[in-house]
């Protein structure tokens, strides 16, 4: 009995990414979806390379475009993903962010897919518009209510004006203190995905992988590691 439970305690614990990506009719101007498939093309080759006896990285992408979002990737250990297989987002209709917020908030609640021993999940929204359809409910009980609440949220705008009204709408999504990326070209989004990268790989090596790092922290110089706590001290 004492070796099974150790058999279990061992096996690396589930490191959630979810993706919402707009695949809105304004993501074709400037080859904004092309740009955004290829960097998370690159992003998820990244974590499929990354290993650890701690974490293991599963990955869902939830599209918004039209009249409703979708599940593009349902929730998929990296070392599961054939990247050959999955097919690259289009970009058509309108913006229904929270159509996207509800269904991601409906995947992190279902323990069938996301176990309750699972790390704190990162949750990434990425936007060029405003949404049209309701989307301050969906976001207030994703921020507020249930497992969702405990999820480290981020944000990148694309060709986004700060202080407009669809980068208020990012920001309110954005975990506290955490300001929206700019997303202007392709290079500013290749260092987001960049980013969500290294900040996702250097958990599952850390003494904590529920501890988040900022983008100072992941491309700061390498320093020693000091102890991070327990692992449960965000329990999932």
């Amino acid at each position: 009995m004492s070796e099974m439970k150790d058999f279990v305690y061992q096996t690396a614990r589930t490191l959630p990414v979810i993706l919402l990506l707009d695949g809105s009719g304004s993501m074709e101007v400037n080859n904004r979806i092309g740009i955004l498939n290829h960097a998370v093309r690159e992003m998820l080759e990244s974590f499929r390379k990354a290993s650890s006896t701690i974490a293991s990285i599963s990955v869902a992408v939830i599209a918004f475009g039209g009249a409703s979002a979708r599940v593009h990737l349902p929730m998929t250990a990296v070392d599961e993903l054939d990247l050959d297989a999955l097919q690259d987002l289009t970009a058509f209709g309108r913006t229904p962010m929270g159509d996207a917020i509800a269904k991601a908030k409906a995947i992190i609640e279902d323990k069938a897919q996301i176990p309750s021993r699972a790390f704190r999940p990162t949750v990434v929204l990425v936007s060029d518009g405003q949404p049209n359809d309701p989307w301050e409910e969906p976001l207030r009980a994703f921020k507020e209510e249930g497992r969702s609440a405990k999820c480290y949220r981020m944000a990148m705008g694309i060709e986004v004006p700060k202080g407009g009204e669809a980068y208020e709408v990012l920001k309110s999504f954005a975990s506290d203190g955490e300001n929206v990326f700019d997303g202007a070209d392709a290079a500013q989004i290749s260092r987001f995905f960049q980013y969500v990268t290294m900040s996702t790989t250097s958990r599952i090596k850390s003494a904590n992988p529920n501890q988040v790092p900022s983008m100072a922290e992941v491309f700061a110089p390498p320093v020693l590691a000091e102890d991070g706590g327990d692992d449960d001290d965000f329990p999932f």
